[in-house]
């Protein structure tokens, strides 16, 4: 093989750029130079689409292609780092837990139509290593003993800044606490695909306290709901301080949700009449067309639909629009 002409840097840059640009363009790369394959694979791997809705750029994949490289040691190790998006409809929980146990940096998560999914984002713990194992004798159980933790390692999640799913599928909404739960500890932006409260409300929760709770999300600056609650419970969501079901306040709770998106669904969804809620420029009601390519768009550097509501509410802030202008143009 001839020696390159390029300098490294350089053709680094390249091959990455081809890689990121058309990614189906990937599996002949591999074939180019072992130091092409070292630069171009992880990019394979960052998102995976188990879809059917195939779109130009982005190829499916399926749990058995996992499977088929989570045989190879080498491969998966890449794709434990690599993956970082997935969109994963109709899966059971066993099937998502699989999935997350071979992906469990995912950081992008799009779950939809699946089913007993409640704890399936738990990652597994590391198994531990006990006397009467392969390779361990009976003079290295005091080791084993004073090296064995003290207490269980707390659960492990993957580390998710995007969620798209059905809440209550997932969790037990009247139970969690979002402020503290490992699951959230990395959220900026969740959609909600329905009412998560719908099921527990008037037992030990009400609406507005409920999504007081949500809004207690560390690091959650983006939000967008399918079923729009009440807009007086939207103007709480968006004032100072909502109330928390024990009473508190959830302190900058609001003011660091930077955009709030109703997800409308044709005429039939009402529009405010409230000029606290029509002139808060975070308040944002717009259609998303085709929501799993929206998605997929934002994967291959693309808008998304978070990144228009973005672009509206700044244009909102800096008065390029009236401040009654909520609803986003199509």
């Amino acid at each position: 093989m001839l020696d390159p002409i390029l300098p490294p840097e350089l053709e680094l840059l390249i091959f990455d750029l081809a890689a990121h640009q058309w990614i189906p363009s990937i599996p002949g790369l591999l074939l180019v130079a072992k130091r092409v394959r070292e630069w171009v694979e992880p990019i394979l791997y960052r998102t995976l689409d188990f879809t059917e809705t195939d779109m130009e750029g982005l190829p499916s994949c399926s749990l058995r292609v996992i499977q088929e490289i989570s045989s190879c040691e080498r491969r998966a190790a890449l794709l434990r780092h690599s993956a970082k998006n997935i969109i994963a409809p109709s899966m059971s929980g066993t099937d998502v837990q699989q999935l997350l146990r071979a992906c469990p940096s995912v950081e992008n998560l799009y779950l939809i139509w699946g089913n007993q999914l409640r704890g399936c984002l738990l990652l597994p713990q590391p198994e531990r290593v006990t006397a009467g194992q392969s390779g361990i004798t009976v003079e290295d159980t005091s080791a084993l003993v004073s090296q064995a933790p003290a207490s269980p390692p707390a659960p492990a999640y993957p580390p998710l800044r995007h969620i798209y799913c059905e809440l209550d599928s997932l969790f037990d909404v009247l139970r969690t606490d979002f402020a503290t739960h490992p699951a959230f500890t990395h959220l900026t932006h969740l959609e909600l695909f329905g009412d998560p409260f719908e099921d527990v409300l008037g037992s030990e929760l009400t609406l507005a306290e409920g999504y007081a709770r949500i809004l207690g999300i560390p690091r959650l600056t983006h939000l967008a709901v399918n079923d729009c609650p009440p807009f007086d419970i939207c103007i709480q969501m968006l004032s100072p301080a909502p109330a928390a079901a024990d009473g508190k306040q959830c302190s900058g709770a609001s003011s660091k949700l930077e955009v709030f998106i109703v997800i409308m669904h044709g005429s039939n969804t009402p529009l405010p009449d409230v000029r606290a809620l029509q002139e808060e420029p975070r308040f944002v009601m717009m259609e998303v067309k085709e929501y799993i390519r929206d998605w997929q768009r934002g994967r291959i550097g693309e808008d998304d639909y978070w990144m228009r509501a973005e672009r509206w509410v700044a244009r909102r802030r800096n008065g390029d629009l009236a401040r009654d202008r909520f609803v986003v143009d199509s």
